[in-house]
């Protein structure tokens, strides 16, 4: 095994540099086999101690460790630093784990990975990150996620405990923060186009209820993502009271969900015609080099979109059935929605750069968030409940509230996700397509209709985005 420690990945002002440890089968670069998958394990120890050499405490004996047997399989792993909650509060946590992903793929070429074959692993406040990792809006996506006792859903857990490593993460008791709460929540990110997760939890777990994992699960299924929830008879925290054998059987159970996902990313990749192995082509690979910053005769080329072919989170057909191609169609299209905003900050998603209209990306965001809400929550389920941006008195609302605020940015992702959440689990419950709303519409006009309605406002996102950074889309 081959390993590099500390490399740094970011550079924070104020505070300490952030590090990564790497362990590969053998140096860095592509093998004679092709580039190999990439894991990245997230530390846990409450988001407040422990470090990231150190594998699950339940692990940590093991003649042949954890690190090795990963790399015995072929996966090049990462292991990186975070900033705990002593030296900064949520969301520094995700922040962090985010940009190690994202220093991770641009140096996909060097470290001989593939970015659309990454993996999470994360145990305890490790779980919650890697989670939380594959579910928020903008983040660099991922293929599938092994989660081991995981804490997900911090508003159920005490609201007035002071003393505790959620209040600590929060900076007070989770009631007093209760927003915060549930932004550190992976179940307030579900959406269905989320990665494969495993959840590995023991059933009497006295420092993470097994609930946890369960309303996770749950949420998942909710909105259609593949889910496995492992429950461990008797086993507490750190699988602690199962005996070795039986730990060894969880950790083989986790390595073979890792190992399969990545035999059907492989196997997907190839029959697409997606390329898994040189770098040499620039009309098919990411540019590493400096060239990106030149600026050479316009042409279209992967490197000028927003992401490989082996990163793009939408569906490539294959589905059959009326009401699966309309739910794909749907899913990509908000997908899209998404993609066309990742990577900007909130004054680039606010500018309105196509004069003289008032339309930004966010404004979009804003905007689509209105539309799932009206046809799904308001006409198909009937709910009597406020517009999120519009008024009478401003009907242009969505657009006109779209200033480059970060908190504006963040409450408009939030209502969006929310409405897409509420959308997908009304349609996973409808019994078919020929069901009618409160108001007399039909489930499958709305779902036209809905389509319609991202791909012409796609159409716009274009346009603003290629006026931002002449980013082309795709």
């Amino acid at each position: 095994m081959h390993v590099e420690k500390a490399v740094a990945f970011a550079e924070l002002e104020g505070f300490r540099a952030l590090e990564l440890d790497l362990y590969g089968p053998s140096e860095p670069g592509v093998s004679p086999d092709g580039p190999r998958p990439l894991l990245v394990y997230v530390h846990g120890g409450g988001w407040r101690v422990s470090h990231r050499s150190r594998p699950p405490r339940e692990t940590r004996e093991w003649s042949r460790g954890v690190f090795e047997r990963l790399t015995d399989m072929g996966f090049v792993v990462a292991a990186p630093d975070y900033r705990l909650s002593g030296e900064a509060l949520f969301p520094a946590q995700l922040d962090d784990t985010l940009e190690a992903l994202r220093w991770l793929h641009a140096n996909a070429g060097d470290l001989g990975v593939v970015p659309g074959r990454t993996y999470l692993w994360g145990a305890s406040a490790g779980g919650n990150l890697a989670a939380l990792a594959a579910l928020v809006a903008n983040a660099p996506p991922v293929a599938g996620v092994v989660c081991w006792y995981p804490i997900t859903d911090l508003p159920a857990l005490d609201h007035d405990a002071t003393d505790t490593y959620e209040a600590h993460l929060l900076g007070g008791p989770i009631g007093e923060h209760i927003e915060l709460a549930r932004s550190a929540s992976p179940v307030t990110h579900v959406h269905g186009g989320a990665p494969p997760f495993l959840l590995q939890h023991g059933e009497d777990d006295t420092w993470v209820p097994h609930e946890q994992s369960v309303h996770l699960a749950n949420a998942l299924r909710a909105a259609g993502v593949s889910v496995e929830l492992e429950t461990v008879p008797g086993a507490d925290h750190f699988f602690a009271g199962a005996t070795d054998a039986e730990v060894e059987a969880i950790f083989q159970r986790a390595l073979d969900f890792l190992v399969q996902l990545d035999t059907d990313a492989k196997a997907g990749a190839a029959t697409c015609g997606v390329p898994t192995g040189s770098t040499d082509n620039p009309e098919t690979e990411l540019r590493t080099d400096e060239s990106v910053n030149e600026k050479p005769a316009r042409r279209i080329s992967w490197s000028d979109m927003f992401v490989h072919p082996d990163e793009n989170p939408r569906t490539d057909g294959g589905v059959q059935g009326e009401r699966a191609t309309l739910n794909g169609y749907l899913r990509d299209q908000r997908l899209t929605l998404e993609l066309k905003c990742s990577g900007l900050d909130a004054a680039a998603l606010a500018r309105r750069s196509v004069e003289p209209s008032n339309l930004s990306l966010l404004g979009l965001v804003r905007h689509m968030a209105g539309v799932e809400q009206a046809w799904f929550r308001l006409r198909m389920a009937g709910q009597d409940v406020p517009r999120h941006f519009r008024s009478d008195a401003d009907p242009d609302g969505d657009f006109n509230g779209a200033v480059p605020d970060p908190g504006v940015v963040a409450e408009a992702w939030d209502a969006w996700r929310a409405e897409v959440a509420f959308a997908e689990q009304y349609v996973a419950e409808a019994p078919d397509l020929e069901v009618v709303g409160k108001r007399g519409d039909v489930l499958r006009e709305v779902l036209v209709h809905m389509i319609e309605e991202y791909a012409r406002h796609n159409g716009h996102a274009d346009l603003l985005r290629v006026r931002i950074d002449g980013r082309l889309g795709q």
